[in-house]
C-alpha cells in the first residue's frame, strides 16, 4: 500500500496532505471490510511499517533494538516546506 500510494504521489502530484488522506482512509477501509465480511474470523490484524518510517543513524552500533523513540520525527509540515 505504501508503494503505491507514493507512486500515485509522483504521477498525480497530490501534496503530501493528499497522500497522508488517502493512506489513512484506505487503512479505514480495509479494517471495516474486514469487519464487515471477516469479523468472526480474524482474531488479529497486524499493519507494519517501512524501515524507512525509523530514522537511521549510520553510525549506530549494529544490532541495535530499535523503539518508537526512533520513530523519523519529521512532520508534515517538514515535508511540505521541503
Amino acid at each position: 500500500m505504501q508503494r503505491a500510494s507514493l507512486k500515485l504521489l509522483l504521477q498525480s502530484h497530490l501534496s503530501a496532505q493528499d497522500l497522508l488522506d488517502r493512506s489513512v482512509k484506505d487503512t479505514i477501509e480495509i479494517l471495516e471490510g474486514v469487519q464487515r465480511v471477516a469479523k468472526d474470523d480474524v482474531n488479529c490484524i497486524i499493519i507494519t511499517s517501512s524501515f524507512a518510517a525509523i530514522r537511521f543513524h549510520p553510525n549506530e552500533a549494529l544490532g541495535k533494538v530499535y523503539t518508537e523513540d526512533d520513530w523519523n520525527p519529521v512532520t508534515l509540515s517538514d515535508v511540505e516546506t521541503a
